[in-house]
């Protein structure tokens, strides 16, 4: 096989690593991002959008068309519920 060959268990590991480190820091910026910026929280609460005064007229768009992709997966009584037991609301948006 390629990758045994080329690669020594230890430097696979280290890459398997990083990838997952790269991973869990685009989720913590993405939850910070659809929290922070757009209003809209894991729980599946939405704040309105008229309280986002802060967002321009692209960043008021860009809440609505996040609000129209994840409103309609909450509506059709998805599972978003990782093993464990929380509701999570980012999943479609599914990470």
């Amino acid at each position: 096989m390629f990758w045994s060959s080329a690669m020594d268990k230890a430097r696979r590991s280290q890459l398997y690593t990083a990838g997952v480190k790269c991973r869990t820091l685009l989720e913590e910026d993405f939850t910070r991002q659809l929290e922070g910026t757009y209003g809209v929280h894991a729980s599946g609460t939405f704040e309105p959008l008229a309280s986002l005064t802060h967002l321009d007229a692209v960043g008021r768009a860009d809440r609505q068309a996040i609000e129209a992709v994840v409103r309609p997966e909450d509506a059709s009584g998805a599972d978003c519920r990782p093993a464990g037991g929380n509701r999570v609301l980012y999943p479609r948006v599914c990470l």
